[in-house]
């Protein structure tokens, strides 16, 4: 189990609180919002500790899903006091995820849809500060007038940022902790995108052009009908041709050590796929459709995945990523971090979650001479394919107007 510093619950109870291993004791002061006395610094996770209301010895729970900062924690009686975890949040491919598990997700998702939106208005920029809940609505509206979200170094920590908190009111609406973003892999689906069972009436409906009548979002309106656009999705110059498959995306994250590099290919496959639904998802209103978040879990999950492989400085850095001004201008390296134990602590300085990914099976990258060869013919034959829409392979990071596929 993670703890978090002691400091941390302290600036929310105000109580006494012991960091065992330190042999400190801390006393924090809050008074109209400001934090005092937040020295000595916090010990690391392993050795800190943090403990709230009374117990009896042997006693464990997990706290309620209610967005606070003690969200769906678990927590075990030490010393006479509940000390809390982290929440672990591992969130499973689409395939993997049982018709049980999906269900309590569609459920979740169509009541974060139907959520009355008692605070959201049309000039905000944040879904904070009025005291209310956010609907499905009022994450479109961010998203659509977020602040650096797109074409920048904030594009990560801040997707990572909005699908964490997307993913907290599902829990919260559903008042169950065990509900999770899945992720889907489109790149090892690529040569079948149209057909996944993503697609399917009992998951995420038709792919079709025009009105989505099926699936999660089944009937779903923001004044006209949500809508996909996808026809042939692999003809020349079409958005598919150019998204990389799972064995080419491994090489290409692997094989790039900087963010700086990795982020612009990130994205450029980010809207690659986007573009490939079309419809609303080709839009900066993209968060009207539910694939967003599952597309969106799958960007997080390959940015995880590099930073899985290039352990070290450079992987817990985000160039020259700014506040993130939709979420209380927080910094941004605050939803960098780094893995521990296999996990996220997030966000970095207060983490209140552990974010990880299930595992699949890893293709073998090292290829030999002959193989090599033919992964380069592939890549060839695509771009030929695509009538001349570069291959993501060959990504340039210092010129993004090469191979822009913008959201509108």
């Amino acid at each position: 189990m993670f703890f978090l510093p002691a400091a941390v619950f302290a600036a929310h109870s105000g109580r006494h609180v012991h960091v065992e291993g330190s042999g400190q004791h801390h006393v924090m002061v809050q008074a109209n919002g400001a934090v005092h006395n937040m020295e000595p610094a916090a010990v690391p996770l392993e050795l800190a500790e943090i403990k709230g209301e009374p117990c009896t010895s042997g006693e464990a729970g997990q706290h309620g899903p209610d967005a606070s900062f003690l969200h769906c924690r678990p927590w075990a009686c030490r010393d006479g006091l509940r000390e809390y975890g982290l929440q672990q949040r591992t969130r499973k491919e689409i395939h993997d995820v049982s018709d049980a598990e999906f269900h309590r997700f569609r459920v979740a998702f169509r009541k974060l849809h139907q959520r009355e939106e008692k605070t959201y208005r049309d000039n905000s920029t944040t879904l904070w500060g009025h005291g209310g809940a956010p609907s499905t609505a009022a994450f479109v509206h961010l998203h659509e007038h977020s602040h650096h979200g797109h074409m920048h170094s904030n594009f990560l920590p801040f997707h990572r940022r909005m699908i964490l908190e997307v993913e907290t009111q599902l829990q919260v609406v559903s008042q169950d902790c065990s509900v999770m973003l899945p992720y889907w892999n489109w790149a090892a689906e690529k040569t079948e995108f149209g057909q996944s069972q993503v697609w399917s009436h009992e998951r995420f409906g038709n792919l079709t052009a025009g009105c989505v009548e099926t699936g999660v979002p089944a009937g779903w309106a923001y004044g006209d009908c949500l809508q996909r656009g996808a026809k042939d999705l692999w003809a020349p110059n079409m958005y598919g041709n150019v998204l990389p498959t799972w064995a080419e995306a491994q090489r290409k994250i692997k094989a790039t050590k900087l963010y700086t590099e990795i982020r612009p290919v990130f994205e450029y496959w980010h809207n690659s796929m986007h573009c490939a639904v079309h419809g609303d998802m080709c839009s900066l209103k993209a968060p009207r459709d539910p694939v967003f978040y599952l597309h969106h879990s799958m960007i997080d999950r390959a940015w995880y995945y590099w930073q899985q492989a290039h352990a070290g400085p450079e992987a817990q850095t985000c160039g020259d990523c700014k506040s993130l001004e939709s979420f209380g201008n927080v910094d941004a390296h605050e939803y960098v971090g780094k893995i521990q134990d296999g996990c996220i602590p997030l966000p970095v300085s207060q983490p209140q979650v552990c974010l990880s990914y299930s595992s699949e099976p890893q293709i073998v990258l090292d290829l030999d001479a002959a193989g090599t060869k033919k992964l380069a013919e592939e890549k060839e034959a695509r771009r030929r394919a695509a009538g001349g829409i570069r291959s993501s392979l060959d990504f340039d990071p210092n010129d993004l107007s090469k191979y822009c596929i913008c959201l509108r």
